[in-house]
């Protein structure tokens, strides 16, 4: 979805979450680039880089900082 070409460093644990519009099963990966240019599908209109610590001020899916964690990124 956003064109980028990285290497996957490390694997994270699936899981699920439930929201209005359904179940969805969450794969999580942590990726190296070094590229900061970011081309968007067509499913998307914007995107914005983050150091984690920023990460409580968005809204995010469910679980995802402790599946962050568990990637090595602590915060």
């Amino acid at each position: 979805e956003t064109k980028i070409n990285a290497k996957i460093v490390k694997v994270g644990k699936d899981f699920e979450v439930d929201d209005e519009y359904g179940k969805w099963l969450i794969h999580p990966f942590l990726f190296e680039t070094n590229k900061k240019e970011v081309v968007l599908s067509k499913d998307h209109t914007e995107y914005k880089w983050v150091s984690p610590h920023q990460l409580k001020e968005y809204e995010t899916v469910i679980a995802l900082s402790t599946n962050l964690k568990f990637l090595g990124i602590n915060f």
